[in-house]
């Protein structure tokens, strides 16, 4: 039993947190002498997340924790086992006056009023996680000269946390969780026709979220100019965005923005720093460099290079297509991002003619010309039997993306069919995981997986913005499994929702 309920509480804190190792949950598990709330809380304050404990995205977290908890130590009925602890969490303010007598745990009495308690409390439908969290805090609170060291100080335990488990790794994916959600916003703005016919292409290739205004911003801007700047030759038309391109331009984003702030206060900020930095300010840089808008010959800002070489590293870290000409977006003396700036404040989608207007202003601005002469591209010749395996792989291509098409339109249906709810129209599908529920071995070789979590946006009329929704679709064609609208994840909290394909 003893294993078991210490198996329960590792399964516990990993749940609760997907970025923590088993290793990890038991070092924060001793630390916190095996109480797991107290534990959550030393993963909260060590990693500065923002975490909100009346959001859905949180309620849902602690009830999947519990029940993967129960689960692990082989509870007889996980979903009773929770249901207790929200009856609980929803009675603790009683549950603890009856306990905090120092007699409680010898009176059978105390025993029988708690029972009491939660018979007379009706069945709740979610967690009140305040009280809970509360009383962690003043455990917390009291075993504080022993955990000061796991927080980075230098009093009670000679070796710190950070020589013993550094948390680089953990702090980076929930970077990546944050900058992603900028993505999502970001495809949720732009127009629809644009995005599927050319936007697509520059977004994934210089849509970085770096820049003089927020995220979201930075990555329209880009998204925008880049596409008038460097058209295709051809536009491709697409209903889906590729995950493995939204990842990469999101890992490449990271990188530019650690090397902004490293090139920019480079005798005074490490890596590990600027990536803490960026954490606390939701990977934002206006407020990561306080002296981004400033004047540069600012002898008190202790910056060790101007922001044009800030900006040339991070195109360079972030392999931006053209960094010159980028650096020359972001100028200082570029007026017109200030106009972008208004333009883009009230967070609405934006439409073709507005984003037709930004787009000549940005090249106005880069004093790029229209008929500006680009530079032809070198054709490679391809042998027959590279052009065989290019044709594969493209016709590979398009048949993945007519299946994801009929799968998200048969979701979108099934979503419509409840009362009340409107027909949704597709946006852009921005999120897709073939490889679940499996693989099913049927003799030699590869096996199959049964199905595919896909996020896409969607909208029920002409000029409401855009939707996110989770759905679970069968690859062998059946009916959809689930449909159903998540929201974004809050920059800093930490948490990947099991909704969002990244």
């Amino acid at each position: 039993m003893n294993r078991r309920s210490f198996h329960g509480l590792v399964v516990f804190l990993t749940a609760l947190f997907p970025h923590l190792s088993n290793a990890m949950a038991i070092w924060y598990l001793n630390e916190a002498q095996l109480d797991p709330l107290v534990a959550a809380h030393l993963v909260i304050k060590r990693r500065r997340m923002r975490f909100g404990f009346a959001s859905d995205t949180t309620m849902a977290a602690m009830e999947t924790a519990l029940r993967c908890a129960a689960a692990a130590t082989q509870h007889p009925n996980p979903e009773q086992f929770v249901l207790g602890w929200k009856l609980l969490s929803n009675s603790l303010n009683k549950v603890d006056m009856v306990l905090s007598d120092p007699c409680a745990t010898s009176d059978p009495f105390a025993s029988i009023a708690v029972i009491q308690i939660l018979l007379d409390k009706p069945q709740p439908s979610v967690f009140s996680l305040e009280k809970s969290w509360d009383l962690a805090s003043s455990r917390f609170g009291k075993q504080s000269p022993d955990l000061y060291s796991v927080l980075g100080g230098n009093k009670g335990k000679k070796n710190s946390v950070l020589k013993v488990f550094p948390e680089r790794v953990a702090v980076w994916r929930m970077l990546l969780t944050t900058i992603h959600g900028y993505y999502l916003k970001a495809l949720a703005r732009l127009p629809k026709d644009k995005l599927r016919s050319c936007y697509h292409h520059s977004l994934l290739q210089a849509g970085h979220c770096y820049g003089p205004l927020d995220p979201v911003n930075n990555i329209i801007v880009n998204t925008i100019w880049y596409s008038r700047a460097y058209p295709l030759t051809k536009n491709v038309e697409l209903d889906a965005i590729s995950t493995r391109g939204l990842l990469r331009i999101a890992v490449r984003s990271l990188y530019g923005l650690v090397s902004f702030l490293c090139t920019r206060y480079a005798t005074h900020l490490t890596p590990d720093e600027a990536i803490q930095r960026l954490q606390d300010v939701g990977a934002d840089l206006r407020f990561a460099d306080p002296n981004l808008l400033d004047d540069d010959r600012n002898e008190d800002a202790m910056v060790s290079a101007t922001v044009e070489k800030a900006y040339a590293a991070a195109a360079a870290a972030a392999l931006h297509p053209e960094p010159h000409d980028q650096i020359m977006l972001f100028r200082p003396s570029n007026s017109m991002l200030r106009m972008a700036s208004e333009r883009l404040k009230d967070d609405a989608m934006l439409s073709p003619e507005n984003a037709d207007h930004l787009s000549e202003s940005l090249m106005y601005s880069c004093m790029l010309s229209e008929h500006q002469q680009q530079p032809e591209a070198k054709i490679n010749v391809l042998d027959r039997w590279a052009y065989t395996r290019v044709k594969q792989r493209i016709n590979k291509f398009w048949d993945q993306h007519a299946r994801l098409v009929i799968m998200v339109k048969s979701a979108m249906d099934l979503y419509s069919q409840q009362p009340g709810v409107p027909k949704y129209k597709l946006h852009v599908i921005c999120g897709v995981n073939e490889d679940v529920d499996g693989p099913v071995h049927q003799g030699p070789g590869k096996g199959w997986y049964r199905c595919s979590h896909i996020n896409f946006l969607a909208t029920h009329s002409a000029g409401t913005p855009p939707m996110l929704f989770f759905a679970e679709c069968p690859n062998d064609g059946t009916k959809v499994r689930l449909c159903c609208p998540v929201s974004v994840t809050p920059p800093g909290n930490g948490r990947t929702s099991p909704l969002h394909v990244l």
